[in-house]
């Protein structure tokens, strides 16, 4: 397991068992490196999070977002979007 992700899961169960600190078991918790950023799942419980509640991004792919021109009809964006943040997922 990559440190990084290893430090992130870690101060999230840190957080996510400390009840003054969140409200219902939740809330988010990412990490940037220079080259990807591992962001916490949806649904996801802080407490018992690990590797698997993380979803790994590329920021490099990522930045295509920020730069590409998406359509102007929301439904069409929206589905452009998704598949460019799928595309950003690395599965290493």
């Amino acid at each position: 397991m990559d440190t990084p992700i290893k430090e992130l899961i870690e101060l999230s169960q840190y957080f996510g068992r400390n009840k003054s600190q969140v409200i219902a078991g939740g809330g988010n918790t990412s990490f940037k490196s220079s080259d990807f950023i591992w962001v916490k799942a949806s649904g996801r419980s802080l407490a018992s999070i690990d590797e698997t509640g993380f979803v790994k991004l590329n920021r490099h792919k990522l930045k295509i977002i920020s730069e590409r021109v998406y359509s102007e009809h929301s439904l069409e964006r929206e589905a452009q979007i998704k598949a460019d943040l799928y595309a950003a997922i690395d599965e290493g």
